[in-house]
């Protein structure tokens, strides 16, 4: 069985205290070895606690022998924005760091995995285009992949839900931190360094509105020579698709079933 843990981390870049949750495996308190771990994104309007509440985390855990962590990533994109948000370096300069101190974790990119739900699920994938060299492993349930990409000059639902989440993290049009945090310039820039990314894998809902920007994703990484797994499935941008995605991602995380992109 496994077991849910809480934790708090007091941010200098974000300049409060910041809460985190993580599941344990059985026998993780009287055991000597060091496990892999998978960070857990929540998406906009949500919360650390998200994945624990909304879906059957732990019974997709169940059985795996892998520490996840489901930090608090507020409304912030996990992008550092111009208003002082460092969603961003807050992760990966300091909440990585912690878990690896704290924790018994094998704290090297072989054993390090990443992935969440819309804003998460952007989230993660920009993490494998930034940070190639922390993770093994991206994935995604209905990524916002558009989001730094997205105008808001017209009407409609999209815009009043997203605009001023997305205006206030990445700012007006083409500014420079919409262009930073574009993923087709990430995905571009990567190509170009020819780094080795990791193993990116995404998946979409065919009533999600979000499927277009997914689809076009998968389209610019075949384009680049990104080796991708892209799938579509039944289903909304909603807690009941990601719950049933989630078992299949823990799976292949847990047994390592994937290769590097490149």
């Amino acid at each position: 069985m496994s077991n849910l843990t809480r934790g708090v981390l007091t941010s200098s870049l974000l300049q409060r205290d910041v809460s985190y949750s993580l599941i344990i495996p059985d026998g993780y308190s009287t055991s000597a070895r060091r496990y892999p771990t998978l960070y857990l994104l929540h998406g906009l309007f949500g919360s650390f606690e998200n994945w624990i509440d909304l879906t059957n985390l732990s019974e997709h855990a169940r059985g795996h022998d892998l520490i996840i962590v489901m930090p608090d990533g507020a409304d912030g994109w996990y992008t550092d924005s111009s208003n002082g948000g460092y969603y961003e370096s807050y992760l990966i300069e300091e909440l990585l760091p912690e878990i690896d101190k704290l924790f018994m974790t094998i704290s090297d990119r072989g054993n390090r995995a990443i992935a969440g739900n819309s804003m998460g699920g952007y989230g993660s994938i920009k993490f494998a285009l930034k940070f190639p060299e922390l993770f093994a492993f991206a994935g995604s349930f209905s990524g916002a992949f558009h989001a730094p990409r997205l105008n808001f000059g017209g009407r409609g639902a999209s815009s009043e839900e997203l605009g001023p989440s997305v205006m206030k993290i990445f700012g007006d049009d083409h500014s420079r931190c919409r262009i930073e945090n574009d993923l087709i310039n990430l995905a571009e820039s990567a190509v170009k360094k020819d780094v080795e990314l990791p193993h990116v894998y995404f998946d979409c809902g065919l009533n999600d509105e979000f499927l277009l920007a997914n689809r076009e994703l998968s389209k610019t990484f075949s384009h680049l020579g990104i080796i991708h797994d892209y799938r579509e499935f039944e289903g909304g941008h909603d807690w009941n698709y990601w719950d049933l995605r989630l078992g299949n991602l823990i799976e292949m995380v847990a047994r390592k079933q994937y290769s590097t992109s490149r």
